[in-house]
């Protein structure tokens, strides 16, 4: 049975991997370990990677359209050529058209700039995807000649379901295989190994960059070629509402902290994981199964604490284990295990809780004759539990006997007998407990009932007045049934008595009562005899303010000081 319920909870966990919702936690979880590792642990990386920046600045200095930018493109390749860079990459979108008919050779500045830049090295330019048509848009066939196929590359990023750009690949599938992307050709153009994977943003410095009209203006080669000799050159938008790319963590050192890059950043990033990087791998499902199954176990836990501890502990080591796992270049699906752990404290804990109440159910059953409600009710909640301390209360005490039973069980047989009693003793508990009263015992014909405890009452003795005269009119009920049956109605005797006593266990280890001790005990025993003695219905030493109540004055007991009395006939 159990290894069924751990089966089915690790099927459940395991089929929660697979909805929306398990996604959007994971991708929650995977940003802050990343902000975590780049806070507490960044990784170091070469600075080879420098970003010219086409910002607002360099809008408002060049008066034409970006789309007709041939001259200051072309100048700003020349003079990046000339800084001996190691590769080139375009994060721009070349002209799909000529310029001519807008100015007399523009296509031919802008291909000397491509040239010039290829001479030097790689140049990849960026191949922008229609995101209707899903086709590359076509780039003025001049300039793809000066390229090449190898000098194009897709200008993507995969993007979750969140939006977020996280990971990064090669190449991507096209109709009839795949095509290099910007960050793949560039990667290959450069070095010999080259992995996709995750962008792992704990790498390296906040990447420098130069505005685009700042390189355009320049006018001293020492300073370009300090900035850029030997490093890879990406020339992108860097405008703040333009070509922006949610990430986990922004690398534009020159912006205030957000999870909104510029494009051209978010590929610097992937490309540095590409070359200098250990892009992080999904741990895939077998690894999640195992994940699942261990947190299932939980599910074993009996005690809620222990269980509780080691639900925050689980939480802990996953939390932790997931962070050093991507530290390692591994991905974990942590949402599935913790969405199982949390089934498994809470099928747990509903069980142990419908266990409890079913065995409380069962305890009420059993022993509900046995003790009075309120005394099962204390132990039920564990107010009452075996080596319980005594405790001092102001209690009261009726003592209440049948009269004449011994001639009664004479006239009649052992049966009929025991019968007449039950039904004797079913009017007085019901009047007992109605007053929150606990019947303490019952001897053969009598009863001796507590008030006051265990539930603890404003005025104990008014209720056990209260009880008493309840036990009469119940008696009066009953005497009725007894005459229409032809049998004698039946009498009783009460004593009653009030004042401090001992509440609590009273017996050996292995057999005890919940009783209370105290002189108003033995007092109203005493009282009880007397009231059979004195013909009255009952003799209390508690003075009651009602009418057929009158002083009886002091009364003697033995072994006792007299006792102030008032009787009810």
């Amino acid at each position: 049975m159990r290894g069924f319920a751990l089966a089915a909870l690790a099927l459940v966990g395991l089929a929660f991997a697979w909805t929306p919702v398990s996604e959007r936690i994971d991708l929650a979880i995977l940003d802050a370990e990343t902000s975590f590792l780049r806070k507490f642990a960044p990784r170091p990386a070469p600075n080879d990677i420098i970003v010219i920046g086409v910002d607002d600045a360099s809008f408002k200095l060049i008066p034409e359209p970006l789309g007709l930018w041939h001259e200051p493109l072309a100048r700003v390749l020349v003079k990046v050529a000339g800084a001996k860079p190691r590769a080139i990459g375009l994060d721009v979108t070349l002209p799909d058209r000529s310029g001519e008919a807008m100015r007399p050779g523009l296509d031919r500045v802008l291909m000397t700039g491509l040239v010039a830049a290829k001479q030097n090295g790689p140049v990849v330019v960026s191949l922008t995807v229609d995101s209707r048509t899903r086709a590359a848009k076509p780039i003025h066939t001049p300039f793809l000649a000066v390229l090449r196929e190898e000098g194009l590359g897709l200008g993507l990023l995969a993007r979750d379901a969140d939006g977020v750009v996280r990971r990064f690949s090669l190449s991507m599938p096209t109709d009839d295989s795949s095509f290099p992307t910007l960050v793949g050709r560039l990667c290959r153009a450069v070095s010999k190994t080259c992995d996709d994977g995750y962008i792992d943003f704990a790498l390296g410095q906040p990447f420098r960059y130069v505005p685009f009209h700042e390189v355009l203006h320049s006018t001293d080669p020492t300073y370009l070629e300090k900035l850029f000799k030997g490093r890879i050159v990406l020339v992108g938008e860097t405008q703040r509402f333009t070509d922006r790319i949610d990430v986990p963590v922004n690398l534009a050192g020159w912006e205030p902290a957000s999870r909104s890059s510029p494009g051209v950043v978010a590929h610097a990033a992937a490309l540095r994981t590409a070359l200098h990087g250990n892009p992080a791998q999904d741990a895939g499902r077998p690894l999640l199964l195992v994940m699942v199954t261990v947190c299932a176990l939980l599910l074993l836990v009996r005690d809620w604490r222990i269980g509780l501890a080691s639900l925050v502990l689980a939480v802990i080591a996953l939390a932790a284990g997931g962070t050093l796992a991507l530290r390692s270049g591994l991905v974990l699906e942590i949402a599935p295990a913790l969405f199982t752990l949390a089934l498994a404290w809470a099928s747990r804990t509903a069980y142990e809780a419908w266990s409890e109440r079913r065995e409380r159910q069962r305890l009420r059953t059993a022993f509900a004759g046995y003790v009075s409600p309120g005394v099962l009710r204390a132990i039920l909640k564990g107010q009452i539990t075996p080596g319980h301390k005594g405790e001092r209360r102001d209690l009261a005490f009726i003592f209440a006997d049948l009269r004449g039973s011994t001639a009664m069980t004479a006239q009649t047989t052992p049966e009929e007998a025991v019968a007449l009693l039950n039904r004797f003793h079913e009017v007085i508990s019901r009047a007992i407990h109605r007053h929150d009263g606990m019947l303490d015992n019952i001897r053969g014909d009598g009863v001796m009932a507590v008030f006051g405890a265990p539930k603890a009452l404003a005025d104990p003795a008014a209720s056990a007045w209260a009880a008493a005269q309840d036990m009469f009119r119940g008696l009066e009920r009953l005497n009725s049934d007894l005459a229409r049956e032809g049998r004698p109605p039946l009498a009783m005797g009460v004593g009653l008595a009030a004042g401090p006593a001992v509440i609590g266990h009273v017996g050996a280890r292995d057999r005890f009562n919940y009783t209370a001790i105290g002189d108003a005990t033995n007092v109203a025993a005493k009282l009880q005899g007397e009231a059979k003695r004195l013909g009255m219905r009952v003799v209390t030493a508690v003075r009651f303010e009602e009418e057929g109540v009158e002083p009886l004055g002091p009364i003697a007991i033995d072994g006792h000081e007299a006792v102030e009395a008032w009787g009810w006939r």
